[in-house]
């Protein structure tokens, strides 16, 4: 199934019917959007779906907020601007004049990424419930089939159903090649490099991430896998290695904030390990981050980057309050919608911060 045929073929009807803006955002859009260009993206989002809304366009109006809500949820992280957008979104997309569209079906993922930015495993239940109705309107054929399964995939990583999630994506890719297709070296394989990780299948995650590529996926994906690298590196003692590859904060804050709880986790890797780099810039930098992210509502990911930080008050004793931290945690925790451990987190954190034993804690 070529999703994108379609496309072609209305770029050229909009020419001819006099709309080159519409005509030039089919593929500007999603460009913008894997490379990162979102500042650019917010100059002309409103003015082009208002023209395919007013011109009676709707397959066009639908595929621009989708990409809009690529760029939104995806790559920028902020979940609590877009939840509205993505449930109308949804709602459009099963009219009856746009349930054919290809694009209808991508509109799943935006829903459930958003759920999953908010809470990624309290939401995990509901997102594959949602990707599995999606796979089973479309088959492999469909580019979507990607998207969706690395959607499913992404829940049951969440969830810490690591063995699961992995079975799963091996199932995906013999799927892929029954129906003559390759196997998948981008969504798909970095979920299962992801899931070795948490795993501890250090060396397995390092050399599946080699294979790593995506060519469509723009200069954000390459971030995604590099930015994942450096956190393998990390996790494995290869402190200096990980500071090498990681990318540079304002980099990922620019084009791709969804990396903000892996950059962050990363650092609080190695800080205490690299006295060098243990400045006051870099915990600013992290506290920054979280409270970004407590902002945009990624409420999971602005918990555990907390969580991490905390224990890097015996390094930075003049940088933070570890009760005021704690504090904004247990607000953040009422937003989860399931516990999933988050109570736990938060009684070894408050006997930590009693017993002022910083270096016991980890995550």
């Amino acid at each position: 199934m070529d999703i994108w045929s379609w496309v072609y073929d209305m770029q050229e009807e909009l020419e001819k019917k006099g709309h080159p803006l519409l005509a030039n955002a089919l593929f500007k859009l999603p460009s913008d959007t894997v490379e990162g260009n979102h500042q650019e993206i917010d100059l002309y989002i409103e003015q082009i779906v208002a023209e395919a809304k007013q011109s009676g366009f709707t397959w066009v109006e639908l595929f621009l907020r989708h990409w809009y809500l690529q760029s939104k949820i995806l790559h920028r992280g902020e979940p609590r601007d877009a939840i509205k957008e993505a449930v109308s979104l949804l709602d459009f997309a099963h009219t009856e004049e746009n349930k054919d569209c290809p694009q209808s079906i991508c509109v799943v993922q935006d829903l459930g990424s958003c759920y999953g930015q908010f809470d990624g495993p309290g939401y995990s239940d509901q997102r594959i419930a949602v990707a599995r109705e999606g796979l089973e309107k479309i088959n492999p054929d469909w580019p979507c089939y990607k998207c969706i399964s690395a959607e499913y995939a992404e829940a049951l990583r969440d969830a810490k159903r690591y063995d699961e999630c992995i079975r799963f994506l091996e199932k995906t890719d013999n799927t892929f090649i029954e129906h003559g297709l390759a196997k998948d070296t981008s969504n798909l394989l970095i979920v299962k490099v992801y899931a070795l990780m948490r795993q501890g299948k250090l060396k397995d995650a390092r050399q599946q991430g080699k294979k790593l590529q995506s060519w469509g996926g723009g200069s954000n994906f390459e971030m995604d896998a590099i930015t994942l690298r450096a956190l393998i590196e990390a996790h494995d003692g290869e402190y200096q290695n990980a500071l090498k590859l990681l990318p540079n904060i304002e980099k990922i804050l620019k084009e791709d904030s969804s990396l903000l709880v892996d950059w962050a986790e990363t650092m609080t890797l190695i800080i205490p390990h690299i006295k060098k780099e243990q400045t006051q810039t870099n915990i600013e930098q992290l506290l920054n981050v979280a409270n970004i992210m407590h902002e945009r509502g990624t409420y999971r990911q602005a918990f555990d980057t907390y969580a991490r930080i905390i224990p890097l008050a015996n390094i930075f004793p003049d940088a933070f309050q570890a009760n005021d931290l704690f504090e904004i945690m247990t607000q953040i925790k009422q937003n989860f919608n399931q516990d999933f451990g988050a109570s736990k987190t938060l009684k070894d954190l408050g006997e930590l911060i009693e017993k002022k034993g910083y270096q016991a804690y980890q995550q």
